[in-house]
This record gives C-alpha cells, structure tokens and sequence, in this order.
C-alpha cells in the first residue's frame, strides 16, 4: 500500500510538473516587446503632416522637447503623467524612465510638444501662445498626438523596433503674410515689423481630441511680433481672437522709413480660421492702407485641403482717421480769457484734424515757438502722401531756428502717410 501511495503521488508531481511547462509557452512575450521593458519613442518624433518650421511633408519634428502620458488607469503604478522628453542628437530621452507593464496590457498614450511643465492633465492641458516669434514659430506651434488601447508589441502598426511612432497633428492656426509694396515706397524700403493684433494668449486643449482647442478662462488679448521668413514674407502661430473679427483691426505694418499701416478687417469678414490649417494672405502696401490682393486667402499646408481662393475684400488703413486734401489749413482753439487752453496737461489744446495738424505746423514754421503749451491729438491722422512740411522746417535754413517748444501728447494716435518734404542750406 505504500508503494502504492507512493507512486501515485510521484504520477501528480509529474502531471503538475507538465502543465506547469504548459502555462509557460502560453505567456511566452509577444514578438516585438524590448526585453528590458522600457518605453522609447522614435528619434523623428513619427511622420508629421508638416515640420515645425512650416515647410511641407513628412519629416522630423523641428523641436527639442515634448511631454508624453501613459495611463494604464488611475491607480496602476506603471501610469505616468507629463513626463518631458528631449531630443538629443540621434534619439529622444525622457527626464525619467518609463515603464510598459508588459507586451499585451493595453494603454491610452498621450503626446503633445512642446513641453509645458506642471501639465497634470491630458484632458486639459493649458498651452500659452508666445507673444514674440521673431526668433521662429516652433516653440508656439502646438502638436499633439495620442493612442487609445495601445499595446506594445508587433502586431500594433504604431510600435516600431521597440519604439513609439509618434505622428503630431496641429491644433492652432498658422498665417503667412506675402505682402507687395506700392509704387510710392522706394526699393530700399521693406517692412521692418509686422505684428497680428487681438490674438488669443492662451488656450486649453484635450490631447485625446483633435479638434481644436478652446479659449482659457483666464485668456487675454495678445499682439504677435510676426516671425520674418525674408523682406517681404512673414508669418505665425496663433488662436483666432477678437482681431479676426469683422471690422476689427487685425494687422501692422511698420515700414523701415518708419510709415506705419494697419489692416482692419473687412465688415463681410474674410475667413473662419480653422485649427490645424495653414492660410496665406497677399497684401499689398499702399498709400495709408493695407489691402488684400484678389486672390484674398488661399489654404494649404498643414491640411489636405487644396490651395483655393477664399472670399476676401480691402479697406481703408482706418477708416475712422481723419484725411488730410493737402490744402486745407484750420486753426484750433486755444480757449478764450476765462478758460484758456494749453497751460497744463489737464487742460491742452486739442488737435482733432488733419487741418489743425497742418495749422500747427505752418504757425511754428512762421515764428510761433507755442513755447510752454500742451497740446493733444485726439484722433488718428492720414496725411494721405501729400507733401507735408515737417512742423519747425517751412523756412530756408536750419530747423532749429523756429523750433516747437511746447508739449505734444500724441495719446496713442497714428499719424500715417507722412510724405517730408523740406529744403536744405544751398538746394
């Protein structure tokens, strides 16, 4: 009996021992997984529909950092969340390693650059639009990408010798300005500044979406220095705001003579902006205006959209500025004997017209210094490149002989279409 008892046991042993080996062939790792378990991610950040520079294909992203989320659910430790990443010469590394739990647990991958520290959340990830882009768009192009039941193996087209393929979509809207000069600029003179006016500053975004991303609450109105690709061609990054509305003035120009043009948004309106696509407009710089050319705005670039003209118009550089006929001189006033005006900066002596501009002008150029008096410009002025003679200058001789010694407040106004003409010593 107990040879018996004991063969039987030794017979369960081996049984045991068969089915053991068995188990173990069916949780063999799938093909593909590294056998270190670390997370990598393609040196070229996967195949993006554009570069971050703005030129068009698919190439290596233009960037040097990003932000990765892996989320295996709340409480799983292998979950982590906005991990930085940056781009070395031939690879990308993140500020800590990252784990797959293993080949065929599935995760949900989320990816955006550049990177934002403190982002917690890929559900609402705030992204600040940088406000000066002269240096290049890069850092204000927002790119997001994600992975729903991402497993880690061969089987799954977006895990590629071991590594992620990331391939980023857009989310904010980029313009290229192509502007064209006016016979009355010189071949010397080119645009020196360009600036897009009543952006978004900052918006939110959901990396599992790619739609586009929605205003922050706590948003403010942003001018964007323009980023200069040469003379003629500017361009950047932005969320459209109240600049991009109807009427509203949407674009300045300075020239390196120092003219100053804007353009105001036609009442019809020129275009919906839509996020992840890239717009160029043709603008033509002319006398005290801006105006877009008759091919308005075209689409292309970051979308598969073909290029095609949109609807488009041109309006004046202001319409609301007072134009000057380049005759017309009006004097201002100056109060009477109970209430003069011009003795403090509480109480100066308003400029509200092209003609009392030139009233000015043509007083100091005939011996009046105004010398102690404050004066205000009220209203925005287009001279119109008619001949103006700069105030102090009408006479033959040196300007600072009859100089303006009063104070002139010019409270934010533009005077635009300023053409000088005066005489030197011997001409």
């Amino acid at each position: 009996m107990t040879n018996t008892r004991i063969f039987m046991t030794t017979l369960a042993a081996v049984a045991l021992l068969s089915c053991g080996k068995e188990q173990q062939k069916v949780e063999a790792p799938a093909v593909g997984f590294p056998e270190d378990g670390v997370v990598r991610i393609a040196a070229n950040a996967g195949e993006l529909q554009t570069r971050g520079d703005g030129t068009n294909g698919a190439s290596e992203y233009a960037g040097t950092t990003l932000g990765l989320f892996l989320d295996y659910g709340s409480d799983d430790r292998f979950t982590m969340s906005n991990v930085r990443w940056s781009k070395g010469t031939s690879d990308w590394a993140p500020d800590k390693q990252m784990l797959w739990k293993n080949s065929t647990a599935t995760a949900d991958i989320y990816a955006y650059a550049p990177y934002v520290g403190g982002a917690a959340d890929a559900k609402n990830l705030a992204f600040s639009i940088p406000a000066d882009q002269t240096g290049g768009i890069v850092a204000a192009d927002l790119v997001t990408w994600h992975a729903e039941g991402f497993a880690p193996n061969s089987d799954n087209p977006k895990f590629v010798g071991g590594k992620v393929n990331i391939s980023f979509s857009h989310r904010l809207v980029k313009l290229t300005f192509n502007f064209v000069k006016g016979n009355q600029f010189g071949s010397d003179v080119t645009v020196s500044e360009a600036m897009l006016l009543g952006t978004v500053s900052k918006v939110v975004c959901d990396l599992a979406k790619t739609d586009g991303p929605g205003k922050a609450t706590d948003a403010t109105s942003l001018d964007i220095k323009l980023h200069k690709v040469d003379d003629l061609k500017w361009e950047g990054i932005f969320c459209p705001g109240d600049g991009q509305a109807p009427k509203a003035k949407m674009l300045q120009v300075k020239m390196s003579d120092g003219t100053i043009l804007n353009y105001f948004v036609p009442a019809e309106g020129i275009v919906t902006f839509m996020s992840g696509t890239a717009y160029e407009m043709n603008m033509r710089l002319g006398k005290d205006k801006i105006e877009l050319a008759e091919n308005g705005v075209t689409v292309g670039g970051w979308t598969d959209n073909s290029s095609s003209p949109l609807p488009g118009g041109e309006v004046e550089v202001d319409p609301d500025a007072d134009v000057w006929d380049g005759q017309t001189v009006t004097p201002f006033s100056t109060g009477d004997e109970e209430n003069p005006l011009g003795d403090s900066e509480t109480n100066p002596i308003v400029i509200k017209s092209a003609a009392q501009l030139a009233y000015l002008a043509q007083s100091v150029n005939g011996g009046e210094s105004y010398a102690g008096k404050y004066f205000k410009l009220t209203k925005n002025i287009a001279l119109a490149d008619k001949p103006w003679t700069p105030i102090g200058g009408s006479f033959q001789g040196s300007v600072g002989e009859r100089p303006f010694k009063g104070y002139f407040d010019g409270d934010n106004k533009t005077i635009y279409g300023l053409k000088v003409v005066a005489e030197k010593d011997g001409e």
